[in-house]
């Protein structure tokens, strides 16, 4: 079973994921925290500059509770973990992230949805005593 592996980023766990963008084959690497709290009908939370770069098609609006609780609008996105072989489109909100205070180096929140596309993830210590969070196809 493929496996990959990311160091948690200033103790909190996170995935890169390559997204397609509209056009076809370019892509763009986003780090994203991952945030098992965030659950519904939504794998990912992007920046609202980003719909007409990575958005394929609109998806319905979700009303959503939490750190973001309105309506919010939707797209399908494209995305891809190659080291693990995993090519979907899942639908992501695309909001402004300065109200969810990440950390500058953080591009967007990955939720439930995108970890269920998985057979295992969650976290572990690495040898080297680093945290680590991990996907398995």
């Amino acid at each position: 079973m493929p496996t990959a592996s990311f160091r948690f980023h200033e103790e909190q766990p996170v995935v890169r994921v390559q997204f397609v963008e509209a056009g076809g084959g370019t892509t763009t690497t986003a780090q994203l925290l991952v945030d098992t709290g965030f659950t519904g009908d939504s794998a990912f939370v992007l920046n609202t500059l980003e719909p007409t770069r990575l958005g394929w098609h609109p998806a319905r609006p979700s009303l959503v509770r939490g750190a973001l609780s309105s309506l919010q609008e939707r797209m399908w996105v494209m995305c891809s973990v190659p080291e693990v072989g995993l090519r979907r489109i899942l639908p992501a909100i695309f909001t402004d992230l300065a109200r969810l205070r990440l950390s500058p180096a953080i591009d967007g929140i990955a939720g439930l949805l995108f970890l269920q596309q998985f057979s295992r993830w969650g976290a572990e210590r690495a040898p080297d005593g680093e945290w680590r969070f991990y996907l398995e196809t």
